[in-house]
């Protein structure tokens, strides 16, 4: 009997991968900044007017805004691919045949389009 956490299908897994690159990419984003603000205090102490620390902070309070949407966004991502895999399994258990049709449907669609491909 298959296993009631195995319905995630390749659209679901293609956004995720998509979802977990974006939030790769702005974690090091976070983390060049971060590390930017880091080093630069220093200079800024020793070398900077009141306008270069009040820029300073403000990219300082951006990024924490930044870092606090950036969680809001993947907690609600991930509430709505697990709502979309509920809707599919309650969907496919309710109406197995069509589910059936469709992915023949679907197979015989791509086997027509590859066969096309190869020519």
């Amino acid at each position: 009997m298959p296993s009631k956490n195995n319905h995630s299908g390749s659209h679901e897994q293609s956004e995720r991968g998509s979802g977990e690159r974006v939030v790769s990419d702005f974690k090091k984003l976070v983390g060049d900044t971060e590390e930017f603000l880091a080093s630069s205090a220093g200079v800024v102490t020793q070398y900077a007017s009141d306008t270069a620390h009040d820029a300073r902070d403000r990219l300082k309070k951006s990024l924490d805004t930044a870092k606090r949407t950036l969680a809001e966004t993947k907690e609600l991502v991930v509430e709505r691919t697990k709502d979309a895999a509920k809707a599919t399994d309650t969907y496919v258990r309710e109406n197995p045949w069509k589910a059936v049709g469709i992915a023949a449907g679907a197979a015989w669609l791509m086997g027509i389009f590859m066969r096309r491909r190869r020519k």
